[in-house]
């Protein structure tokens, strides 16, 4: 209004100025778009009045507007943003007639304060964000906690990590800022801290952003002890434990493995385990401590060297890993070249296990029969050999192999039935079995048993024992009949008795004939013959054995 206009009419001494009633109004005034009074009507609320206003401006301060009731004098302070968040709610209040509505202009500074350059209030401008209130303030300094930064307005605080929104800016994170808004960037509590086998073991404050090979150059570097490949990394935000490979960082510092540290984090660096464990078939087990550079050959030679009874094709080289790997290696080769690939060099934490061999058994009629180790390869003739040959009584032509099979196989053992005279005889190596460990080689004793034929009572086949002589075995066979001519006895000795001869007796021939008073001893296998006359007729004798092929096969051998 224009105070100089006719309408502002003077006024004297004893004028009465009239003020006639209106309508119920509302009036909003402030950071809206059309402040003025507005028609009331029932039931109307806060949200209403603002809208019918056109709403509020960009700086309006949602959170501060007042409600003043005249009819009461009492003024409330209202929350405008939650009413729009909630129409429904308690937020959106009604409004008596006469109300008259404030919205404030909002506080357009924004305070950054902790570990920047210049802390303090700033004004805030269209489309400021966080990090540019950040920036406006300078910037961060050196003990900067970049990832526990705090943003608070309207009694609401959020944490914000400033290495998230560097990355990328668009983050919803990065909020614009409206104005009244507190910013807190905290020091960093703890410093980074490298333990273990490092020159100068402590508490480190990095320039940010710090790597783990930057921790490592703080601490004065790793000891030459020092096991690189397993240096346990903690985490404090999130907290975590790993495992990570230093040397890698070391060898390639822009690689992966030169990962990112922080305030808080725990670096470990362990010793190396100098030690090698060598067990099993050697003269000292044990663990031990080798110089750089040692070998296989060198583990075992600090043990001792390995015992009569090791499996030298069997040795086994273990080496820690996820999985463990495991190597078997052939001691004889590196015995008789020390500079092959074989000959390994050692690790720490390296196992070595050398086995004792399978061994072999000879069992029977042996001269020396029992356990024995022999080399790969060895074949049946070598173990018998070992055991000192057959006896004179040895079944030689039935010894017997037994062999355990691997799992899975139909039966559990396989047995093989092998003639010693063929094997001198032909030399075939199928004959002459290659031996594998855990074998059980038999040579079974010979039946000792004699044929008596002829005059006698119970002519047929009969078990003899050492130092038995022919009257012997004519008194097993029931004794003599009245026929017998006992000055003739015929015995017959190996062969085909198809093919045979008469030999005069005292001449180790096949066939002893003579006075029966001499009465010699009698071997297994023997055929003796009592006769009717005095002189054995030897076509009759063997046209009676023309049914028997051979006497070995009579006898089952």
């Amino acid at each position: 209004q224009d105070p100089a206009s006719a309408e502002n009419v003077e006024i004297i001494p004893g004028d009465v100025i009239y003020l006639p009633e209106g309508p119920p109004e509302v009036v909003v005034l402030g950071e809206v778009r059309a402040p003025r009074a507005y028609a009331w009507r029932a039931g109307m609320r806060l949200v209403d009045v603002i809208a019918a206003a056109g709403g509020t401006l960009p700086d309006a301060d949602l959170g501060a507007v007042t409600l003043t009731d005249p009819v009461e004098g009492k003024t409330t302070t209202l929350d405008l943003e939650a009413a729009v968040r909630d129409p429904g709610g308690a937020a959106n209040v009604l409004l008596p007639a006469g109300s008259i509505l404030y919205v404030p202009q909002g506080r357009q500074q924004v305070t950054v304060l902790g570990e920047v350059t210049r802390p303090g209030q700033y004004p805030v401008q269209p489309g400021m964000t966080v990090l540019d209130a950040i920036a406006q303030a300078g910037g961060l300094t050196a003990p900067a906690d970049r990832r526990q930064v705090t943003l608070s307005r309207g009694g609401r605080m959020d944490r914000l990590d400033l290495d998230v929104l560097l990355a990328n800016p668009g983050n919803e994170a990065n909020r614009v800022l409206r104005g009244g808004e507190v910013i807190v960037v905290p020091r960093r509590l703890q410093a980074v801290a490298v333990l273990g086998a490092v020159r100068v073991p402590g508490s480190y404050v990095l320039d940010e952003p710090a790597t783990l090979v930057q921790a490592l150059a703080a601490a004065g570097g790793p000891l030459e002890a020092a096991d690189l490949a397993r240096v346990q990394f903690t985490s404090a935000e999130p907290s975590f434990t790993e495992e990570v490979d230093a040397q890698a960082a070391l060898a390639d510092p822009a690689g992966p493995a030169n990962r990112r540290v922080r305030g808080g984090d725990v670096i470990y660096v362990p010793e190396r385990e100098r030690r090698v464990l060598v067990y099993g078939a050697v003269r000292s087990p044990g663990a031990y401590t080798l110089k750089t550079g040692a070998r296989v050959l060198d583990a075992l030679a600090a043990a001792g060297g390995p015992t009569e009874q090791a499996d030298y094709p069997a040795l086994t080289l273990t080496r820690r890993g996820e999985p463990p790997v495991q190597k078997v290696l052939d001691l004889a080769r590196l015995l008789a070249n020390p500079a092959s690939d074989e000959n390994e060099l050692l690790e720490p934490g390296d196992v070595l296990y050398l086995p004792p061999a399978r061994q072999v058994a000879i069992l029977g009629k042996v001269a020396r029969p029992g356990a024995y180790t022999l080399p790969p390869g060895s074949r049946l003739l070598d173990l018998i050999a070992l055991a000192g040959g057959p006896s004179p009584d040895a079944r030689v032509e039935a010894i017997t192999v037994l062999r355990r099979v691997t799992a899975g196989q139909e039966t559990p053992e396989r047995l093989f039935t092998v003639n010693y005279t063929d094997i001198l005889g032909t030399g075939s190596p199928e004959a002459n079995l290659v031996l594998q460990p855990g074998d059980v080689v038999y040579l079974p004793e010979a039946l000792r048993q004699v044929l008596v034929l002829g005059e006698v009572r119970n002519p047929g086949l009969y078990t003899i024992q050492p130092g038995m002589r022919v009257m012997d075995a004519i008194g097993l066979a029931g004794g003599p009949t009245e026929r017998a001519a006992l000055e003739a006895v015929g015995i017959y000795r190996g062969g085909d008795p198809r093919q045979s001869t008469t030999y005069s007796l005292g001449k180790d021939r096949l066939v002893f004939q003579g006075d029966a008073r001499e009465n010699p001893l009698i071997q297994p296998g023997d055929i003796i013959y009592v006769p009717e006359t005095g002189k054995p007729d030897w076509q009759k004798i063997f046209s009676f054995l023309s049914g028997i092929k051979l006497f070995k096969d009579l006898l089952g051998l």
